[in-house]
């Protein structure tokens, strides 16, 4: 069997940050002059692409409007002070460490820019647990281009993955989704970006509350021999 491949989503999912994009997005708001929301509403609203969650929290604009390049400014000016300090899920450095331990490929595939991720990577000390970051390559072309699904196909066919053998891990029901379409194993992990039910509703293989939990079920999968 070729290597497996991990797959990881990165914010709410790797990096804890899913309180502080919620925090942005309240300043972000604010600035607007709207109302700030709950984080239960915050959590019911939340959604890929990204449009689609600004009109669920009453920012009707397209990417291509006006106002975007306004909105995405303020809330990275709030967002990249905030998450400067930011923290990886508790087990996520164990994890990532015991799989490259058993020979495991990880990626981590994400609606966010190459450059802010590489960098906590650095700062985190976990750079040598990641073999390639798929993301947007700036700010400015944020949600420009390939969308997650596109670039983890294309992904998994240059480096001859088989999708058998490849996990996806995601906080949010878009990593399930590209679980059922590429025909990939789906975790889905809770405490993230949405409720645990919209985790549900998705249909992921498995359920996870802690990181540790991919461990043991993906050597229920085959896919590594130890989980130590």
């Amino acid at each position: 069997m070729s290597a497996p491949l991990f797959a990881f989503d990165w914010n709410g999912t790797l990096l804890a940050d899913a309180k502080i994009t919620y925090r942005s997005t309240c300043a972000l708001l604010a600035e607007l002059g709207h109302n700030p929301i709950g984080w239960t509403a915050y959590q019911a609203a939340y959604d890929i692409p990204i449009d689609r969650f600004y009109k669920n929290i009453g920012l009707d604009f397209h990417p291509t409007a006006p106002h975007w390049q306004r909105a995405r400014d303020i809330f990275y000016r709030h967002y990249l002070k905030m998450s400067a300090s930011a923290r990886l899920r508790r087990g996520a450095r164990d994890v990532l460490m015991t799989l490259k331990k058993n020979g495991a490929r990880t990626a981590i595939i994400s609606n966010h820019v190459v450059p802010d991720i590489m960098a906590h990577l650095q700062r985190l000390r976990i750079a040598d647990c990641i073999d390639d970051v798929l993301a947007y390559e700036s700010f400015e072309r944020h949600f420009d281009g390939h969308t997650k699904q596109q670039r983890l196909h294309h992904y998994l066919h240059s480096k001859k993955i088989s999708p058998q053998h490849t996990c996806i891990i995601g906080d949010t029901p878009e990593e399930t989704i590209i679980a059922h379409e590429l025909g990939l194993k789906s975790f889905a992990i809770t405490d993230g970006h949405v409720s645990t039910k919209r985790l549900q509703a998705a249909r992921p293989h498995h359920l996870i509350s802690h990181l540790s939990e991919l461990l043991d079920l993906s050597r229920q999968h085959g896919l590594i021999e130890r989980v130590v």
